[in-house]
């Protein structure tokens, strides 16, 4: 991120930011801004970060000390379990909302950026994309344990997976794990082989992005 988008993102304002130490490294953060709608104030908390659950609890009793200067506080998560550490969660009200959009520019280029399974393994995918006609067609994904190459194949065999460009983004940013995909996304595998090699390639994962532009 560049100094003009923080910029952009506060309009001008300067956030508050603390950093939580322990033994002279920095373990955590929590950046913020106070707003007000002219009857009460909140406090919107734009990031905190922290290296384990000792230095998250710290933060969070950082923010609890601003219970006299403001009535509510905004904080968007990627994760639920905050609600199992509070002694009263009635007290919070959650709202489940939509995370970034994602999408693969180019299939060959996004499967190779994975991280390299540790066994060799060959499969063939064939990809469906109405939008972008260089990413629809077959693609041999190939490993041999240190990296991974993906390039167009010929369509005369039918392939060892289908996926729309949807559904595979997911799988590459770690969204759906390949159960998932196939549950409620269009991934349709051929058999338990094939099922094996697409674990290997994108094992399970949960990832979010915090910072929205």
């Amino acid at each position: 991120m560049t100094d003009d988008w923080w910029r952009r993102r506060f309009d001008g304002r300067s956030p508050y930011c603390y950093a939580y130490e322990r033994d002279g490294d920095v373990v955590g953060y929590v950046l913020y801004t106070v707003e007000s709608d002219g009857d009460e104030y909140e406090m919107r908390v734009w990031d905190l970060s922290a290296a384990d659950s000792d230095a998250e609890r710290a933060l969070f009793w950082l923010v609890a000390t601003h219970d006299s200067q403001v009535q509510t506080v905004r904080h968007y998560r990627t994760e639920s379990a905050l609600l199992d550490r509070v002694a009263d969660p009635s007290e919070f009200e959650c709202r489940l909302g939509m995370g970034p959009m994602v999408r693969i520019p180019d299939v060959p280029s996004a499967l190779e950026a994975v991280p390299t399974p540790e066994r060799a393994g060959e499969v063939t995918v064939g990809v469906t994309d109405d939008l972008s006609p260089w990413n629809d067609g077959q693609f041999g994904v190939r490993t041999d344990g240190e990296t991974v190459s993906c390039e167009p194949v010929s369509a005369d065999t039918a392939p060892d997976a289908t996926v729309d460009v949807t559904t595979l983004s997911q799988l590459v940013v770690g969204y759906h794990d390949v159960e998932r995909a196939e549950r409620v996304g269009s991934l349709a595998v051929s058999d338990d082989a094939t099922r094996d090699a697409l674990d290997a390639l994108f094992p399970p994962q949960r990832v979010a992005l915090r910072e929205f532009f």
